[in-house]
């Protein structure tokens, strides 16, 4: 007797999951974990360098060498709703500096930016992108 009620109501429980699913009240389809980050090497970024994303191509490039001690532009050159950069050292915490790209002309986007200070004299940075919440690790180099 209890092993017949204990079914109904595996049944009753299963059928209820099946409606709520399929009514769109539940949702029980497998989900992909976050998209790793794509990797770039970039070494000089004033020549610039090109990557890909989901089949679409961007170019990054800044107007002069990095060096810690001015200001250089950024230039995206891409499509995207938003673009975000910061700039970060393997293993060093720099602090908070993730400022949003401009966009100008049809898909362009630009940057007044500088390095942070690193009172290790590392010449080696990455320039994490966000474009569209999705992240690009850009390595590349300073000059001094």
């Amino acid at each position: 007797m209890k092993l017949a009620a204990i079914g109904r109501v595996a049944a009753l429980l299963a059928v209820t999951v099946f409606a709520a699913q399929y009514l769109g009240w539940i949702d029980l389809s497998p989900r992909a974990g976050p998209t790793p980050p794509v990797s770039v090497s970039c070494p000089a970024l004033e020549q610039g360098c090109a990557f890909t994303l989901d089949t679409v191509h961007y170019r990054l490039e800044s107007d002069q060498p990095l060096a810690t001690n001015r200001i250089f532009r950024l230039s995206l050159h891409g499509p995207a709703q938003t673009v975000e950069a910061e700039w970060r050292m393997a293993e060093m915490d720099m602090g908070p500096n993730r400022r949003p790209m401009q966009p100008y002309g049809d898909s362009q986007w630009q940057l007044q930016t500088a390095l942070p200070f690193c009172s290790a004299a590392r010449r080696d940075w990455q320039l994490i992108l966000l474009i569209d919440d999705r992240r690009i690790v850009i390595e590349t180099r300073s000059t001094g």
